[in-house]
């Protein structure tokens, strides 16, 4: 497993490498040890392992991203060896749930709208606009958002890679978007980066003395990020909690009750399949469908 997380070091996948390297920490530390043999790897150690997770009020979602990191690491040391033991996770959570609401709706987001009007530079006002941003191009992740060049902005069309897939994405920007780019663009001083969240001077000492890798940096800008959109949701009295995910989910939420095909929403997220975006939507799907039973019954019941 090491080598693993140093392979992804030497390729730069800082975010899989500290997956693994959390997955790898916390797997020591459930079994009071440094060293763990694959043959150790058991349906009752597995299982120890998840209860010693959700003991660390770890979500659902953060303990199948540890063992799907896990079982990669299992397969690729032991599949093909003796003692290889097929369906070995079966019995654990790998999963994704879908039941954590991160949408808010038209109302809140209008809100938002109305407030990002303001030519105002400091970090609330900001926040603000990066999230209407999102929003506004289609959900865009802020990862994405935040490494947007300004060779990927051509005649009004936002064209750039997914960070996560690599997938193509192409966006007309609304000129409510573009209003905010052509406003947040006169401060940036980046010669490259479309936006001012990376490459801008740091004004706080503990980043002048070292300085930041790029990864650092975007999860410096990310932290930011969310630490002011919860307290603007505390000043909205939202009774809920923004981050950088509410844009995104909230997109594709206001898209599935405007009844958007699913595929449509799919593909204006970036999405590699509609599976994915079927993970987001899933909740309000089965309501749907708790609500065309009713209405099947309904009529059933008064044809008698």
């Amino acid at each position: 497993m090491i080598s693993e997380i140093e392979r992804l070091r030497e390729e730069g996948r800082e975010p899989a490498r500290r997956i693994y390297h959390n997955m790898l920490r916390t797997l020591r530390e459930s079994a009071g040890k440094e060293e763990i043999g694959f043959e150790e790897v058991t349906p009752v150690f597995l299982g120890k392992y998840e209860h010693w997770l959700l003991g660390k009020r770890l979500s659902w979602n953060t303990v199948s991203t540890y063992m799907r990191a896990l079982r990669a690491g299992y397969n690729r040391g032991m599949k093909g060896r003796p003692g290889y033991v097929t369906g070995l996770f079966d019995k654990v959570y790998t999963g994704t749930r879908s039941d954590v609401k991160r949408a808010v709706d038209a109302r809140t987001v209008g809100r938002m709208i109305r407030m990002s009007g303001c030519p105002d530079e400091s970090a609330s006002a900001k926040a603000v606009d990066w999230f209407v941003l999102m929003f506004m191009l289609r959900g865009i992740p802020f990862v994405d958002l935040a490494h947007l060049r300004r060779s990927n902005l051509d005649k009004g069309v936002l064209t750039y890679c997914r960070h996560k897939t690599g997938q193509e994405v192409s966006i007309s920007v609304p000129r409510e978007a573009m209003e905010i780019i052509n406003r947040r663009m006169v401060e940036n001083c980046h010669p490259s980066y479309l936006l001012p969240i990376l490459g801008q001077p740091r004004t706080r000492k503990r980043h002048t003395k070292k300085a930041l890798t790029p990864y650092q940096e975007y999860q410096y800008a990310l932290r930011n990020l969310n630490r002011w959109l919860e307290r603007v949701s505390v000043d909205l009295r939202l009774g809920g909690r923004l981050s950088s995910y509410t844009a995104r989910h909230t997109w594709a939420t206001i898209a599935f009750h405007q009844e958007t095909p699913v595929g449509v929403i799919s593909r204006g997220l970036g999405h590699s399949s509609v599976k994915v975006t079927e993970t987001y939507l899933k909740p309000f799907g089965d309501r749907e469908v708790d609500r065309t039973n009713r209405k099947i019954l309904n009529y059933v019941l008064n044809a008698v």
